[in-house]
């Protein structure tokens, strides 16, 4: 059995854990989230205690380089170049400003110096939320009450996304424009998607290994949690969220025991009981979004040709993009339907290498969660949730609205921490206990 969390770290925990609550203040985009979350960690960090502290795991140091490293890449967007290195680092963009008659002689690189400061802002946050939830998710339990927290908070927004489903009409999000599909909290059904893939596997690995410890009621309430994610998962109607969905079945359908051929018809079965009644699926035939987000692309691509090096700021591809616009609908576009894609039109290259180095110490750090031995089935399931947040966001923007990254910092905060201590080895006696039991 894993030690109780000492009673001094606890409010360290506690006050991270209300970051999960998030999502539920209009998905996130509350003027007062981030600086709620800020507010967070300068609580954890005044309360954890020294002993608490330790040495940072290797992929946590990783990560915090490479996010510095994108902050800088930030502060080099927001300093004012002459007019002749403007030309020289992108050349496409100047090229516009002089055709639209915005030439001065010292300008910065960013289209939008407000939105890259912002960004450079939220990343800091980010980063210092990763130190204090990773330090202060070292226990086991500590990780618990972070994993919980984010599945709660993704249960009440599944609550009302299907009651809403069932009413047919939005019961939260009452003033949005026609062409927007709200879900729960989330103006969009699609970044609500990507936060019931990260609850979902968290809700079944908390059950289950409340399950092995005997604790039933505690283990039922959550696998019915579970029940209630997976249902919303099914209703919500987005299409990369069911391709994120089929990668958690095949991680699961991996890692179960039992013959490969077994394993292969469990995992097919399952991915088609919740493809096929899916909104998603009945969405197929809907072309008109699919070719919008692939037009949406192609303008992107030629945008970051404009600018390969340096990129147009970071958050400034909205007030960037309307010159390049060929999507022939009276919409104005604030993100591309890809976050690789909008890396690398926002900051060039570098950015965009800064991200893939990101996303690949993070994906290693998740596969050693699923498959080290002795891990906490909770472990597990949180490592799945962030890779399915990673896919989706292959596919859609999530990493850039408050009620989905702040949980996905949160849960990637407990999968690092278990990472770097080891996480679940204590607890190999149980489950072995608990699988010859089963």
């Amino acid at each position: 059995m894993a030690e109780p969390a000492t009673s001094s770290s606890r409010p360290a925990t506690l006050a991270l854990a209300t970051i999960a609550a998030a999502p539920l203040l209009l998905g996130g985009f509350a003027p007062f989230a981030w600086a709620s979350a800020a507010a967070s960690v300068g609580i954890a960090a005044a309360t954890l205690p020294a002993p608490v502290a330790a040495r940072p795991s290797s992929s946590l140091r990783r990560l915090l380089a490479l996010g510095l490293a994108a902050i800088a890449i930030a502060l080099l967007q927001l300093a004012p170049l002459p007019s002749a290195l403007l030309t020289a680092a992108a050349p496409g963009a100047a090229a516009l400003d002089r055709e639209l008659g915005d030439v001065r002689a010292w300008a910065p690189l960013s289209r939008d110096p407000a939105a890259t400061r912002a960004v450079a802002l939220s990343l800091l946050i980010g980063l210092l939320l990763l130190v204090a939830a990773s330090t202060a998710a070292a226990r086991p339990d500590a990780r618990r009450v972070l994993l919980a927290a984010v599945a709660g908070a993704a249960m009440v927004v599944a609550a009302v996304g299907i009651a809403e489903t069932f009413l047919g009409r939005p019961l939260l999000r009452t003033g949005l424009p026609p062409h927007a599909r709200p879900f729960g909290p989330f103006a969009n059904r699609n970044h609500a998607a990507a936060l019931l893939l990260l609850a979902l596997p968290c809700a079944v690995g908390l059950a289950r290994d409340l399950d092995r410890e005997r604790r039933r009621r505690a283990a039922g309430a959550l696998f019915l949690g579970a029940g209630v994610l997976l249902l919303a998962v099914v209703l919500n109607g987005s299409r990369g969220g069911l391709a994120a969905a089929l990668l958690l079945v095949g991680a699961i359908a991996l890692r179960a025991r039992g013959r490969p051929g077994s394993r292969l018809l469990l995992g097919a079965l399952l991915g088609l009981a919740i493809v096929i009644p899916g909104a998603g699926w009945a969405r197929r035939h809907e072309l008109t979004t699919v070719e919008e987000r692939l037009t949406l692309a192609r303008d992107a691509v030629a945008m970051a040709c404009d600018a390969p090096w340096t990129g147009i700021g970071l958050g400034a591809f909205g007030a960037a993009y309307p010159p390049h616009q060929t999507v022939a609908r009276d919409l104005r576009f604030r993100h591309v339907e890809s976050e690789p894609i909008e890396l690398l039109v926002e900051g060039g290259l570098p950015l965009l290498l800064v991200a893939l180095a990101a996303g690949a110490t993070i994906a290693t750090v998740c596969v050693r969660a699923v498959w080290r031995r002795g891990a906490a089935w909770a472990d597990a399931g949180g490592a799945l949730g962030v890779v399915a947040v990673l896919v989706h966001a292959c596919f859609d923007f999530p990493l850039r609205v408050p009620g989905v990254v702040l949980p996905l910092l949160l849960v990637l905060s407990a999968v690092l921490a278990g990472d770097g201590n080891g996480a679940g080895a204590g607890d190999l006696p149980r489950r072995r206990a608990g699988e010859a039991e089963s």
